[in-house]
């Protein structure tokens, strides 16, 4: 057979062509042309001649090649390239290939195909004889021997009947196909496709070659990649001249396997890749978490450097934190602030709740009541409840109470001071997780530092409109005994030059000298005492010493002013063991002060009381100091106006009085400063209530002491 070939870059087709032809004797005659204008001068004659056209594309030289074909309209036509574009077509289809072979292509496959053609022609001379059945064997035919010895496995099919119903009849297969196809090929009564091979041929053949020999020489071949057993078997079916399909198999189990291993590697290395997305998504979505949060409290870190009012700032920060999208709540929510000498929570920002009776019933919330007040009280500083609602959860209830569940957090200010409490709703059921739950800590500690530091503010401008008040205060009162010992020593004075001295004069002068100067001293002594405290240069004597007496005492003391405003002063029943370990003068220092602003604040003909009784106290403020001692608590009472709600915090700081005080009653207001310290000193406490039915309550608590 003559095998003409056209390549147009280079000659390796040929090549591989021409050493399987050394190595297995099959008789070809191989022609290299090295372009398409080369075809004009070969002439080719007989069955024998084919033409395989070898290139990547057919536009160089697809013109001579359809004036060749014109000429030369027996011979058979291969072409080896990529299937043509819908534009090349029709011009395609009048070469009239004997088969078209899609680019690249093994040389073994090439091979195969030029013998199908020559066993194609074969069966077609010898069409009409019965030795045409059967498998290939030995014959005279180099084409023959070739395809019995060669190990792809090789069958020729031929069709008979209506093109859309046709029947299959086997006409050839070599030894290889039937070694390959052994388990799956049935006895070979009739030869008929269906009854051979009838799994494989209803299930996947059948159609192909159906397809295949309906469409015509030129259409690209199919194949089929099939699994039996552990075997891996590729099929190709390609067009033969006449009615006949070929369909090779090769055993691509080895190579399959080693697709199967490189597919596993290649699906594992895509998992780790998908993993490090998915976790590289993970990490991009918490990186955008903690950006909107920073944002967040930058935001409400600018909003508190401004001179909004704290409830504002604390509302619209509540607003922020509600529309995060990293939370899963609903977007209501309040925030409360402690008051700690009422051990009580007071609603400054809300959210969401406007038409709500928590507006009015939780506007005050005592500790230890309902959720927020439980964890104001508690060591915990989160809190969550899943379901909340009128029979569980709320000490406060009111009837359009719905199913809901909370998020409290605690905001803590330094050393860990409680400030207040921020409560979220949450979906019912619905519980935050640990992120969730560590944002809004930053959340609470954020708005820590704005209550702290509008707190802050707030303290220092008290503070430094107290010191004025005091310094205008203490102005006037040392004035006040200035004026008096200036004047009467120089009325005195004048007398005497005058010659007019009497001694009722003089005494009455002196002795108004005497009381001025008495008064000096006692401002200038408390100035001294309280930088003395602050300073922690005060020395304190502690002894056992009688308290029940140095009350008696004190009240002795005051007994002419008392008589003097005609007021009624009623002790107690006094304690029954009156020792106590104590600086006896400090302590005094303390009564005096408290009877003093009770005698003053006291109106004419009014009533003054003294409590005392044992009372358990706590113990030092060190870590191993005991949890409760034994003490007393002293109580003095007044029928006065009482003390502004406001404050009753605020009177026992330096520089500060209270209101009262501006009604005529006098005071500098060092005197309940200097009292604290004393206490803190003697490790009791004093604070300040208001009286049921009209005027003050100044408690002090007083530890016992050690063992006498």
């Amino acid at each position: 057979m003559n095998v003409v070939i056209v390549e147009t870059a280079g000659s390796a087709l040929f090549d591989q062509l021409s050493e399987l032809n050394c190595q297995q004797d099959l008789s070809l005659t191989l022609t290299l042309l090295p372009d398409f204008n080369a075809l004009a001068a070969i002439h080719m004659q007989g069955q024998a001649q084919l033409l395989l056209y070898s290139a990547a594309s057919l536009e160089t030289g697809l013109e001579p090649l359809i004036r060749w074909r014109n000429n030369n309209p027996e011979q058979r036509l291969l072409c080896h390239a990529l299937p043509p574009g819908p534009a090349q077509q029709e011009r395609v289809e009048r070469l009239n290939m004997a088969e078209l072979l899609l680019y690249p292509c093994q040389a073994e496959d090439v091979l195969t195909r030029l013998l199908s053609h020559l066993l194609n022609r074969t069966l077609s001379e010898q069409a009409s004889s019965n030795e045409t059945r059967g498998s290939f064997t030995t014959g005279s035919e180099p084409s023959e021997r070739l395809l019995a010895g060669m190990h792809v496995g090789m069958l020729v099919v031929k069709l008979e009947g209506e093109p859309q119903h046709p029947s299959c009849v086997v006409e050839r297969w070599n030894p290889a196909w039937a070694k390959l196809l052994s388990a799956m090929m049935q006895v070979e009564e009739g030869r008929r496709a269906e009854q051979l091979m009838p799994t494989l041929w209803n299930n996947h053949l059948q159609a192909l070659v159906t397809d295949l020999w309906r469409q015509g020489q030129a259409s690209v071949e199919p194949d089929l990649l099939y699994q039996h057993g552990l075997a891996w078997l590729h099929f190709s079916l390609f067009a033969m001249d006449g009615d006949r399909v070929g369909i090779t198999v090769v055993d691509v189990s080895r190579f399959e396997q080693s697709v199967l291993q490189r597919n596993a590697q290649l699906q594992a290395k895509l998992d780790r890749y998908e993993q490090t997305e998915k976790a590289l998504r993970l990490k991009i979505k918490e990186v955008e978490k903690g950006r909107r949060l920073q944002e967040v409290i930058f935001n409400i870190t600018q909003l508190s450097l401004t001179p909004r009012p704290l409830e504002e700032i604390l509302e619209r920060s509540l607003q922020m934190l509600l529309v995060l999208p990293e939370f899963n709540v609903l977007e209501k929510g309040v925030i409360l602030l402690a008051n700690d000498d009422k051990q009580r929570l007071h609603m400054v920002a809300s959210h969401g709740i406007t038409n709500s009776p928590v507006m009015i019933k939780c506007a005050q919330v005592p500790y230890g009541t309902c959720l927020c007040g439980r964890i104001a009280q508690s060591d915990q500083d989160v809190l969550v409840t899943t379901n909340s609602s009128l029979k569980s959860g709320h000490d406060v209830q009111f009837a359009q109470m719905e199913l809901h569940g909370h998020v409290h957090v605690k905001i803590l200010g330094r050393g860990g001071k409680m400030l207040g409490v921020m409560t979220l709703y949450l979906q019912p059921n619905h519980t935050p997780n640990e992120q969730e739950i560590s944002m809004l800590r930053t959340m609470a500690n954020t708005m820590a530092g704005v209550v702290e530091r509008r707190q802050a503010e707030q303290a220092a401008h008290a503070a430094a409109q107290a010191k004025q008040e005091f310094l205008a205060n203490i102005g006037h009162e040392l004035r006040t005994p200035l004026h008096g010992i200036l004047g009467f020593a120089e009325r005195g004075l004048k007398r005497l030059q005058r010659g007019e001295p009497t001694v009722d004069h003089l005494n009455r002068y002196f002795n108004n000298i005497v009381k001025g100067g008495q008064r000096l001293l006692l401002l200038l002594n408390d100035l001294l005492d309280l930088s003395k405290l602050e300073a922690g240069r005060m020395q304190f004597t502690m002894n056992w010493h009688d308290l029940n007496r140095l009350i008696e005492e004190v009240c002795e003391s005051f007994h002419p002013l008392i008589e003097e405003k005609r007021l009624t002063v009623k002790c107690g029943v006094p304690l029954q063991d009156g020792q106590i370990m104590m600086d006896a003068v400090r302590i005094q220092q303390v009564l005096s002060n408290l009877l003093s602003n009770a005698i003053k604040f006291t109106p004419e003909q009014g009533e003054v009381w003294i409590h005392l009784r044992d009372i358990e106290m706590r113990g030092g403020r060190r870590a191993n100091d005991p949890e409760m001692v034994d003490g007393v608590e002293l109580v003095v009472e007044d029928s006065g106006m009482g003390i502004p709600e406001g404050e009753l915090e605020e009177i026992f700081d330096q520089f500060a009085q209270s209101t009262r005080t501006k009604t005529g009653a006098g005071g500098t207001g060092l005197g309940l400063a200097i009292c604290r310290e004393i206490m803190h000193n003697h490790v009791g406490t004093i604070y300040a209530e208001n009286r049921i039915g009209g005027g003050a309550r100044l408690i002090v608590t007083l530890p016992r002491g050690g063992e006498r």
